[in-house]
């Protein structure tokens, strides 16, 4: 999953899905080229939002390394969960 933010037209698109997994109708997918996730975003808060997907993953592969210098009762470690469960939608 690529996210890109065009702040030209305010949106977000996933050009990896292919078109058959969306909801978007031909023309529209061409003309957003990708699936569309999110648009009538501001240009300040567009490239953190599609580098959303992107720091969740690397936020996940942390909370699974052993040698986590955040390991157990670091309160930085229990931020760093209650993050991935907010961005899973668990909170």
């Amino acid at each position: 999953m690529v996210w890109q933010f065009n702040p030209k037209r305010g949106d977000i698109t996933d050009p990896d899905t292919p078109i058959e997994q969306t909801s978007l109708g031909y023309d529209a997918y061409a003309y957003y080229g990708g699936d569309l996730i999110a648009e009538s975003i501001c240009k300040k808060d567009g490239p953190l939002l599609a580098a959303a997907p992107d720091m969740l993953a690397v936020l996940k592969s942390m909370q699974s390394v052993d040698d986590d210098p955040m390991a157990n009762g670091d309160p930085r470690r229990v931020k760093l969960l209650a993050a991935i469960k907010k961005a899973e939608g668990w909170q």
